[in-house]
């Protein structure tokens, strides 16, 4: 991906947090640069994304998110239908938000 000009982000979701959705936004925030302030939340990170997706000359970025367990598989899905769905939400609000976003999943399936 850096060879096509990406910034590559890699987090890692700790195995068994207590609350993963907040230890998956807490890592991401961190990762990615974003202000802590309201951090684990998603109004936060929403508000955060929205500054990544309007930077201007920037390159386009690719977010590898590992450690995240599809063991209970519907919560699995709604942790990254979230994430992704925001993310959407965020760069159809505003023109302004044309940057390339693209997140990779990393999970054991077995």
């Amino acid at each position: 991906m850096t060879g096509r000009g990406f910034r590559v982000v890699e987090a890692e979701v700790s195995p068994n947090p207590e609350d993963v959705e907040s230890a998956l936004l807490v890592e991401l925030t961190r990762k990615l640069g974003f202000s802590e302030l309201g951090v684990g939340g998603w109004a936060a990170f929403g508000d955060r994304l929205w500054d990544l997706l309007t930077a201007k000359a920037e390159p386009p970025v690719a977010i590898v998110v590992a450690g995240l367990t599809p063991g209970r598989l519907h919560a699995f899905v709604r942790r990254v239908h979230n994430v992704l769905s925001l993310t959407e939400a965020v760069g159809l609000s505003d023109d302004r938000a044309d940057r390339q976003v693209e997140y990779f999943f990393l999970a054991d399936w077995e």
